[in-house]
């Protein structure tokens, strides 16, 4: 039920957006797995760790509620939402250093979801 409600709301928008936002919120649940394990390496990195994924976490759902709420394309979501990309990564490559190594997976994602994704879906549109 609630996946057919996330098809209907999405399957006319004209950009890649929204499989930015839904990838982008399976990557932060990720990287709160990778929070749990570093904190339990590593209790003094926990507390900074927890606030930046769990800010990062809420910033991503918020993103998606509203790319459901308005479905249409938003150049400013998708900057913010670039923004939020490669600022969470690089805050927590900063705390975690070579432990957090797992993430830089995530730099790929948001080059090709916003740049190569946008580029494309406006080609189509001209085309």
């Amino acid at each position: 039920m609630l996946l057919a409600w996330y098809r209907e709301r999405v399957e006319r928008r004209p950009d890649s957006e929204h499989h930015q936002a839904l990838l982008r919120v399976l990557l932060v649940s990720l990287l709160l797995v990778q929070t749990w394990w570093i904190g339990s390496v590593d209790p003094k990195a926990a507390t900074v760790l927890w606030t930046i994924n769990l800010s990062s976490a809420g910033f991503s759902v918020l993103l998606l509620a509203h790319l459901l709420y308005r479905p249409g394309a938003s150049p400013l979501r998708r900057v913010l939402g670039a923004i939020h990309d490669n600022l969470a990564v690089t805050l927590l490559l900063y705390c975690t250093g070579p432990m957090g190594a797992l993430a830089l997976f995530v730099y790929p994602f948001v080059t090709v979801g916003n740049g190569f994704g946008s580029a494309s879906a406006t080609s189509r549109s001209r085309g």
